[in-house]
């Protein structure tokens, strides 16, 4: 899945999955990135009409970051957050979602939606907070960050989460591994380490990240492999 961060990348992401069989793009407007935008009106025009043109299957990537440094857009966030979980809604679409400092308030927008399949990229937070995204049977990403030895967070993460609750994420190339540049290459290291994590084997792992990707994704047995 190649996802979006604004308006401006959805026509190249299209572009780029037209290309490449098995490359899903997802379409959204990431918090970061709302402060940029000018009109919400139209930015979900032109996102409704991309989605039903192009048979997009998931939006993303959308969300809410209640950090210190983006607290100033806080409100433009809600309202962008909000219109996309409703699109999704509407149109029966997965979604990816970035989320930091506000699960309370993701989890309320989807359950406010009835969202039935997302994936919460990157998790961040600790297995606590994972507990109601898993028991709604939202995905949780997990990524090179569970790669670091010196910190415990994602070993605990892991270890608590159903296998199936979980999906492998490159996040490449914007999440770095140390000082190397990240590569899609890593998920066989990020692989290997859940496998050890969870005492499971390797292809267990793979398979079972597999079908769940293709659940977010929408695909069924008639689908690109």
């Amino acid at each position: 899945m190649s996802v979006s961060k604004s308006p401006e990348d959805w026509l190249p992401n299209i572009d780029i999955s037209s290309n490449y069989q098995n490359i899903y793009p997802a379409l959204g407007i990431h918090p970061w990135f709302v402060r940029n935008s000018h009109s919400l009106e139209d930015d979900l025009i032109r996102l409704d009409e991309l989605v039903s043109s192009e048979h997009i299957k998931v939006l993303g990537e959308i969300g809410l970051d209640f950090a210190e440094e983006y607290l100033s857009t806080q409100s433009i966030q809600e309202r962008y957050f909000a219109a996309q979980v409703e699109l999704s809604a509407k149109r029966g679409l997965s979604l990816s979602i970035h989320c930091r400092k506000a699960f309370d308030a993701v989890l309320s927008e989807l359950k406010e939606n009835n969202i039935e399949r997302a994936v919460m990229h990157g998790f961040s937070g600790s297995h606590e907070q994972a507990k109601p995204f898993i028991e709604m049977g939202y995905k949780l990403g997990v990524g090179p960050q569970v790669l670091n030895l010196q910190s415990t967070k994602y070993e605990k993460l892991v270890k608590y989460a159903p296998l199936d609750s979980l999906v492998l994420e490159t996040d490449a190339p914007y999440s770095k591994f140390g000082s190397e540049m990240n590569l899609p290459q890593r998920l066989q290291a990020i692989s290997e380490r859940i496998a050890a994590i969870k005492m499971v084997s390797l292809e267990e792992v793979v398979s079972t990240s597999y079908n769940s990707a293709r659940l977010i994704l929408g695909l069924n047995n008639h689908d690109a492999e």
